[in-house]
C-alpha cells in the first residue's frame, strides 16, 4: 500500500471496502481489538496526559506517517490519549452460524454482562445478496449514524467475530461508550488487518451506534473527549516496509458527535 494515500480518505475507504463485495466475496470490532489480549491498549497515568492540548485536525499533520516508536509519542503525547477511561469489562460471547434450505445465512454474535447485552445479526446468502445487518443493545434496537455526518447512515455488513470476544467500555462523568471489535468475513491478504470497531453511545435515548475503521496495528481507535466534549478518535493507514512488515502509520484524527 502506498505510503502517499491521503490520510483524510482512511475512513472511507475502510468502510466502502466492507459495504463492497468483491472477489474474493466480501472483506473477511472492544475496544482496541477486543477479540485478543495483544491489542489491549497500554494504560498511562491519567494526570500525566490530562494537561495535553487538544489535537487539532491539520490535514499536513495527519499525512505525515510516523515510526512504531514515534506513534507512541503523538497518541500519548500530543494528542493526549487517557487509557484510564477504558475498561474491559468480563463478557460472555457466543457466536451462532445457520443456514436453510434456501441457502440464506444468520450469523447471530451475542456478548453479555451485568450491566449490557449487545447483539449482532447478519442475515443473507454468501456472497452478500440482499444481506440485513441488526444491532440490539439490552434489547432495544439501535440505530447508525455516519461517523462523519452524523446523519442516519447503513448498518455495517457481515463481520466475523470469535468466542472470548469481550466489551470495552469508555467513561466519562456524562457519557459512556460501548465497544466491540471484529473483522468484515472473508478478508484475505492484508485486509484481514483491518478492524471494525461497533461503537455504542449507550448515555443517550435511543442510543447510537457507530462504525469504525483502523489497521490492526496498533489496533486502537483511542477515543477521547475534548475540551469541546466532542468525540474524537484516531484511524491508521499502514505504510509497509521492503519485508512487508509494518514500518510506520498515517494516522488520521476524526470527531464524531461534533
Amino acid at each position: 500500500m502506498a505510503g502517499k494515500i491521503e490520510s483524510a480518505i482512511i475512513l472511507k475507504f475502510l468502510i466502502f471496502r466492507l459495504k463492497m463485495k468483491f472477489i474474493p466475496p466480501l472483506l473477511s470490532l472492544l475496544l482496541l481489538a477486543c477479540n485478543s489480549t495483544e491489542h489491549t491498549p497500554i494504560l498511562t497515568d491519567s494526570v500525566s496526559v490530562s494537561r495535553s492540548r487538544d489535537a487539532m485536525i491539520d490535514e499536513q499533520e495527519n499525512e505525515k506517517a510516523y515510526g512504531l516508536d514515534d506513534f507512541d509519542h503523538y497518541v500519548y503525547g500530543t494528542y493526549g490519549y487517557d487509557s484510564t477511561r477504558f475498561t474491559l469489562i468480563p463478557t460472555k460471547s457466543t457466536i451462532t452460524n445457520q443456514s436453510d434450505e434456501d441457502d440464506r445465512l444468520q450469523n447471530t454474535a451475542e456478548f453479555i454482562n451485568k450491566d449490557y447485552q449487545l447483539k449482532y445479526i447478519w442475515t443473507g446468502t454468501e456472497n452478500g445478496d440482499s444481506s440485513t445487518s441488526q444491532l440490539f443493545v439490552n434489547n432495544k434496537p439501535v440505530q447508525f449514524f455516519d461517523p462523519q455526518t452524523n446523519k442516519e447512515g447503513d448498518l455495517p455488513g457481515d463481520l466475523d467475530f470469535v468466542e472470548g470476544t469481550q466489551l470495552g467500555l469508555y467513561t466519562w462523568p456524562s457519557k459512556k461508550y460501548l465497544l466491540i471489535v471484529g473483522q468484515a468475513h472473508g478478508a484475505q491478504s492484508w485486509y484481514r488487518g483491518i478492524l471494525y470497531g461497533i461503537l455504542v453511545n449507550v448515555s443517550v435515548d435511543p442510543m447510537r451506534a457507530y462504525l469504525l475503521g483502523t489497521y490492526e496495528d496498533p489496533g486502537d481507535f483511542y477515543l477521547k473527549l475534548n475540551t469541546n466534549q466532542q468525540l474524537t478518535y484516531i484511524s491508521c493507514m499502514p505504510d509497509f516496509g521492503e519485508r512487508g512488515a509494518v514500518d510506520s502509520l498515517y494516522p488520521h484524527l476524526h470527531i464524531i458527535e461534533k
